[in-house]
């Protein structure tokens, strides 16, 4: 299911593409201190998502959520037209003094 959001976004005189993608969860000291997780080893996690970019660059995709590198489902609110809607109005605020 495409994110309505980027949908939205990918006509007009700037068109955008977007898509995202969850890397995994990498071995690290950090992990290990605060939450008890094993995580994978971070060659593994390199090949995910190098796979994942490569999928989304050669498919065309937009508006997707890769995990494992394949689209899957998202949260419920990201479709949501208000919750959309003040999404890009506040990113619209926090970047305007860089645009």
């Amino acid at each position: 299911m495409p994110n309505k959001c980027t949908l939205d976004c990918a006509f007009g005189d700037k068109p955008l593409r977007s898509n995202s993608l969850d890397p995994g969860v990498i071995s690290t000291k950090l992990l290990h201190a605060g939450w008890f997780l094993g995580g994978d080893d971070v060659s593994i996690g390199g090949e995910e998502v190098y796979a994942t970019v490569m999928e989304i660059a050669n498919g065309g995709c937009n508006g997707e959520y890769f995990e494992n590198v394949r689209p899957a489902r998202y949260s419920p609110v990201a479709g949501d037209p208000l919750q959309r809607k003040e999404l890009a109005e506040l990113t619209g605020k926090m970047l305007e003094r860089f645009i």
